[in-house]
């Protein structure tokens, strides 16, 4: 673990396709709202986008590892619901 990036939560989003230039999705500005209003209130967020392609799990249990983060939220809206129940 790095000792000197402690984070209070990690909040992810699965994109659903597994080749992310053929998207037509915008990054979720839901996720940077949310991270910006907790930074305000003090705590230390990091916000992460992954690819239904990617090792998702591995990439998780490697940012809890790295990270040290007691909370992870994901990000989930009709677009990643079923790649997310696959994955998990």
């Amino acid at each position: 673990m790095n000792d000197t990036a402690r984070f209070d939560a990690l909040l992810a989003y699965v994109q659903s396709s597994a080749f992310p230039s053929r998207m037509s999705r915008k990054p979720q500005l839901g996720l940077y709202y949310l991270a910006q209003h907790a930074t305000d209130a003090g705590f230390q967020v990091r916000v992460d986008e992954l690819s239904a392609g990617d090792q998702v799990v591995r990439r998780l249990c490697w940012l809890a590892d790295e990270y040290a983060f007691p909370l992870l939220r994901l990000y989930v809206d009709h677009d990643n619901i079923w790649d997310l129940h696959r994955i998990l």
